[in-house]
């Protein structure tokens, strides 16, 4: 028992900032830019970063711990097998143009890497993807005397030996289906400068990345950021060649077959997308995070100040993070404020408590339909109240309420909302 008391003794110090509009800050590293996050589980996540450093959860996100693999050189993306081994790629340029390449590998689930160093020259990793335990292969980009380069580096032995070809082309985007598809977004360049006859090119690959096929070709467009809902459903942030052109959202729901454009009017400083289905995704851009509800028609901003990327693991969970390795989640799917199209919530709704189980805190969220008079209680097992979180009349709205359990002991708890309409209780449970 002592030992269970040790192991969760530091997570009754965690202090979590407030919500906004359904995130809830949870973690922040000053000086640290976090650059690509993997989850092998709903539990278990990495978020690599510069200067060889990784977080790490296992709770889903609610907390975080740092390591240091011992590389100088930042990592631009991580890929995990299982729990246990898992790879991170990335590289530097220094002053005189000369890339760094770096890979280090895991196989304590990120306790411990061996990292290893080469020069590309030209190239800095920019992709990990690995198809089991041995066959793998990592995409790198970067540029010479104005043109796009690039190189892919294969292993068939878990990366103990690669081999390297060079490329002509700059790898933007590298994203799994749900199938065996493996997609491929790169740029090519038409000349030093952007111009019309720039090209993006979309390819699938079937045999773990030994082959590709074009699925796209557009002329005219510079690539930034993709999402993927299914093997049907794919969005990506492009640029056209147009003086002052904003971003736009390039879309299509039958694989690749057909693609329609929406603008973003976002300018140039897109750095994130995630959609869930075709009418609800996110955004970070100009330093805020957006979410919008109806297809990209209305956004609206749920972190201000934020520059960095969206995850969302599903409809509900997500993480987003950047800069000074601020990490905010949320278990509500970023509840907002504007839900219909009369900008209010159309029905009555209490969601799961995020993170459950969780210690000391956790976030609940409700909805209310109309204006009324909102009593939130919390119940011990036994049916004692042990805490009023709301007794006063509100708006109709989406609201979210911390719940700090600190004070009280390891059990089952339950919540419950009760409106002038509408009444309902949920269990959460509480582990220290």
């Amino acid at each position: 028992m002592r030992f269970l008391f040790l192991l969760f003794l530091p997570l009754l110090f965690i202090t979590p900032i407030q919500a906004q509009n359904g995130w809830m800050q949870v973690y922040s590293k000053p000086g640290l830019t976090l650059k690509k996050a993997f989850f092998i589980n709903q539990s278990t996540g990495w978020i690599c970063g510069d200067s060889g450093r990784i977080v790490k959860t296992t709770n889903g996100g609610f907390t975080w711990s740092l390591y240091e693999s011992g590389s100088s050189h930042a990592f631009n993306d991580i890929f995990f097998i299982d729990e246990n081994k898992g790879w991170a790629v990335g590289g530097t340029k220094n002053s005189s143009g000369f890339s760094y390449t770096v890979v280090a590998f895991t196989n304590d689930g990120g306790n411990f890497w061996n990292v290893s160093t080469g020069m590309n020259y030209n190239n800095a990793n920019k992709f990990v993807y690995f198809s089991n335990a041995l066959n793998g292969f990592i995409l790198a980009g970067g540029s010479s005397g104005g043109s796009l380069t690039g190189a892919v580096t294969k292993t068939t032995n878990a990366g103990v030996s690669w081999n390297t070809s060079e490329t002509i082309t700059s790898y933007n985007l590298l994203k799994k289906g749900n199938s065996e598809t493996i997609w491929l977004g790169y740029q090519k360049w038409a000349d030093a400068g952007y111009s019309n006859g720039d090209s993006v090119f979309i390819q699938t690959s079937t045999n773990e990345g030994n082959t590709w096929q074009t699925k796209s070709k557009f002329n005219g467009y510079q690539i930034f950021e993709v999402s993927m809902q299914n093997e049907n459903s794919i969005d990506f942030i492009v640029r056209p060649y147009v003086s002052g052109g904003n971003k736009l959202l390039l879309r299509s729901t039958n694989g690749g077959v057909n693609w329609f454009a929406d603008s973003l009017n976002f300018g140039f400083t897109v750095s994130g997308v995630s959609f869930i289905n075709n009418n609800t995704g996110w955004i970070s851009a100009n330093g805020n995070l957006y979410k919008t509800t109806n297809n990209g028609v209305n956004w609206i901003n749920q972190l201000s100040g934020f520059t960095g990327t969206v995850f969302m693991k599903d409809s509900v969970n997500g993480i987003c993070y950047g800069s000074n390795g601020k990490i905010f989640i949320t278990g509500t799917g970023g509840v907002t404020n504007i839900i219909s199209g009369n900008g209010m919530p159309n029905a009555f709704s209490l969601s799961q408590n995020y993170p459950n189980p969780f210690n000391p805190s956790t976030i609940i969220s409700y909805q209310l339909a109309i204006n009324s008079f909102v009593q939130f209680k919390i119940y011990n097992a036994l049916g004692n109240e042990v805490q009023t979180l709301v007794n006063k009349k509100q708006n109709a709205g989406s609201y979210s309420v911390d719940f700090n359990a600190t004070s009280l002991p390891s059990g089952i708890y339950f919540y419950k909302l009760v409106t002038e309409k509408f009444s309902e209780t949920k269990k959460m449970i509480l582990i220290k």
